[in-house]
């Protein structure tokens, strides 16, 4: 009895310190510093669809990012989705004073993506998409010979390191910081302006 006793109390101990590990952040993903967005909407007077690109930008403790862009179509009586897509971005980064000098504001540098997720569906995504034609689900990081028919479909070669070259960039992207100053309220975690995104136009 005595020496199960002591066997439990051994295996409570080790899960203690397990547990005590994982709060304090023992092989756990970096944490978030802070996350800024922005919209940029705008109207397809052609068709009657409204379009809305969300940027979405995610800063890490251990200087890696992610950089969402999102857009959704819908028609402007009906309402209905056209499509959607979204694209993700993952990479490293450097920060900096802002080039426009103003105090709220810094410089966020993105060294090219080491990995990028695209997704899009829905008919809104027919022949004005450089990238690729009508859905589609691409991912470097889990690239399959079925990707490769989709993102490539008159040769068949290009595969994830083809699809990273095609759409990796740096980009810099200025953002704003409320904690800056306290006192203005109009100060919010903000994309200043929406980042240029590479859509494949240099395929």
């Amino acid at each position: 009895m005595k020496s199960m006793k002591k066997i439990f109390a051994t295996l409570l101990a080790a899960m203690m310190l397990m547990l005590s590990l994982t709060a304090c952040g023992g092989g756990a993903k970096a944490d978030m510093v802070n996350t800024y967005t922005c919209n940029a909407p705008y109207f397809i007077s052609a068709i009657g669809w409204y379009t809305n690109n969300t940027y979405s930008l995610k800063l890490n403790a251990d200087k890696s990012y992610q950089l969402e862009y999102r857009t959704d179509m819908f028609g402007a009586e009906d309402m209905e989705s056209k499509g959607q897509r979204t694209i993700i971005f993952y990479g490293t980064y450097t920060a900096a004073a802002a080039a426009d000098g103003e105090a709220a504001h810094q410089d966020v540098t993105l060294a090219p993506a080491t990995r990028i997720y695209f997704e899009q569906h829905d008919k809104g995504w027919g022949r004005e998409c450089p990238v690729v034609l009508g859905t589609a689900c691409l991912d470097s990081a889990n690239w399959t010979d079925y990707m490769t028919t989709i993102y490539d479909a008159e040769n068949g070669t290009k595969g994830a390191k083809e699809f990273l070259a095609d759409l990796a960039q740096e980009i810099t992207v200025t953002v704003e910081d409320p904690t800056t100053d306290l006192e203005d309220t109009t100060l919010a975690y903000r994309i200043v302006n929406a980042p240029q995104i590479n859509l494949g136009e240099n395929k």
